[in-house]
């Protein structure tokens, strides 16, 4: 694992004796090349919303700027448990990213234990709302238990009696072939699954 630390905006002095308070953790596949655009493209807005909120001229921000800190995940669940340890371990007062469920359920550990709020914009998976589990996880989508019953109801309000579910076997598409199921059966209507390997 690549554990270099990347700090924006950099420190005009090239060392960082500590964190700003207002630091925002963020880990995302910035490698290899086949995932790594999704994670760049991250980062790019992340600065730019950065760049937003340091320009402020009155306020809570005129005085006070954010910074972030960010890890490559490298699209790996035992580099994503490695980055949320190195991130956990600073001074962050939270954490975006991951948009898969294995690298959230990874990272977790290190941000349960730290008490760091963690907010995927991607991880779906019904488990990831069980706050036993995972108290600090957040997310920007819905549960596979909410999208699969409402993708239900929109076959149900057109009336169709039966549909072909053609999912991707991955803990994605398994999680919403599994809510979505029982849910389009409970309207009456027939489904034949297809699951098409990765």
């Amino acid at each position: 694992m690549n554990e270099r630390v990347y700090l924006y905006p950099a420190p005009s002095s090239g060392v960082v004796s500590a964190l700003n308070p207002n630091t925002i953790g963020a880990q995302w596949p910035l490698s290899p090349s086949g995932v790594a655009a999704a994670g760049h493209g991250h980062l790019t807005l992340l600065r730019l919303a950065i760049d937003e909120v340091n320009a402020a001229s009155a306020g809570f921000w005129a005085t006070n700027k954010l910074s972030a800190v960010f890890m490559d995940s490298e699209n790996s669940v035992a580099v994503a448990a490695r980055a949320s340890e190195v991130l956990a371990s600073t001074t962050v007062v939270g954490v975006v990213g991951e948009r898969y469920t294995p690298l959230c359920v990874a990272a977790n550990a290190a941000y349960r234990a730290a008490g760091v709020p963690f907010v995927s914009q991607g991880a779906s998976a019904a488990m990831l709302s069980d706050k036993t589990v995972y108290p600090t996880f957040l997310r920007m989508v819905p549960s596979d238990a909410v999208q699969a019953p409402a993708l239900a109801e929109l076959v149900g309000y057109f009336g169709w009696g039966a549909v072909e579910l053609v999912y991707s076997d991955t803990s994605y598409g398994q999680g919403c072939a599994d809510f979505f199921v029982p849910a389009a059966e409970a309207l009456g209507v027939s489904v034949t699954r297809h699951a098409l390997k990765s």
